[in-house]
């Protein structure tokens, strides 16, 4: 075989080990299964709720959460990256934080010349999901994810909305 020929055989083997893999698991991470859940409030989806499984061990390992799309519906991710969630049963949390004022303003001159650090603000945020459901220690709500591709959806409605102030980020 000819130096060329082993060359491109090694660039090859280059380009097909990686390109196409996407990001890989992390060593031990279990199996993961479709699962989405529709949150519902005051009888419509609730959009921009982050949406949380929390195992009742605590370890959070694992743990999957997504964002709630227009229609309420959270795909949930493992890991922050991977499709799905292990099979086992959950505690469900809900949130939905909206920031309360303005954000700081920079301080400038009238020719835009940086005077100094922006004023300091400690946000605080309106929650608008009755506090029991954003804590896995307080929620009603369970799901129970079976190792399947399909039958793990679900949808939870969370009473009606409430605003409550929070220092939390």
């Amino acid at each position: 075989m000819s130096s060329r020929m082993i060359f491109c055989s090694l660039v090859l083997l280059l380009f097909q080990g990686g390109c196409g893999g996407g990001p890989q698991k992390p060593e031990g991470m279990p199996p993961l299964y479709p699962c989405s859940i529709t949150i519902i409030q005051d009888e419509t989806p609730l959009a921009g709720a982050v949406v949380s499984l929390i195992s009742p061990d605590g370890d959070g390992k694992w743990s999957s959460s997504a964002q709630t799309d227009e229609k309420g519906v959270a795909k949930l991710i493992t890991y922050g990256q991977f499709q799905g969630s292990p099979a086992g049963t959950y505690h469900v949390t809900v949130s939905k934080r909206v920031s309360d004022g303005e954000p700081p303003k920079p301080n400038v001159d009238e020719n835009g010349r940086v005077l100094g650090p922006p004023t300091l603000v400690v946000p605080s945020y309106i929650e608008l999901v009755a506090m029991e459901y954003t804590s896995s220690k307080t929620t009603p709500l369970t799901i129970e994810v079976k190792p399947a591709k399909k039958g793990n959806d679900q949808t939870f409605d969370v009473g009606k909305a409430v605003q409550m102030k929070s220092n939390r980020p």
